[in-house]
């Protein structure tokens, strides 16, 4: 089962960064992939256990990416069936409150270079 620390659950992505494995921005994408997935826990207990520069990177990822598309990004990470774009658009409204969740998370963390690792 997994933990609801942000490390312990997320070590994985993030020892690939820090051993050049994955890129920053990968692994921030991959985290916020995973968090969307998730519908269990609260993005901001796993938020405040990640290192300061993913975060950053995270919202670098949403300023770019999902915040201009109204938070309504392409869903085929977590389609098997990706043909039909109707079921397309309702996935990614499906989706977009879980977006506009972890946003707001990670808008509302204090990200200071205290809490860095």
């Amino acid at each position: 089962m997994e933990s609801d620390k942000g490390y312990a659950t997320w070590g994985v992505l993030v020892n690939g960064f820090e051993e050049g494995n994955i890129t920053k921005r990968q692994c921030a994408e991959n985290i916020v992939f995973k968090l969307v997935h998730r519908r269990d826990t609260s993005a901001t207990e796993i938020l405040d256990g990640l290192p300061v520069t993913i975060k950053k990177e995270m919202l670098c990822y949403f300023d770019e990416k999902v915040k201009p598309l109204d938070f309504l990004p392409d869903p085929s990470v977590f389609m098997a069936d990706t043909r039909d774009p109707e079921q397309m658009l309702a996935k990614a409204v499906e989706l977009r409150p879980r977006y506009v969740s972890i946003y707001e998370a990670l808008g509302d963390l204090e990200i200071s270079p205290e809490r860095s690792r």
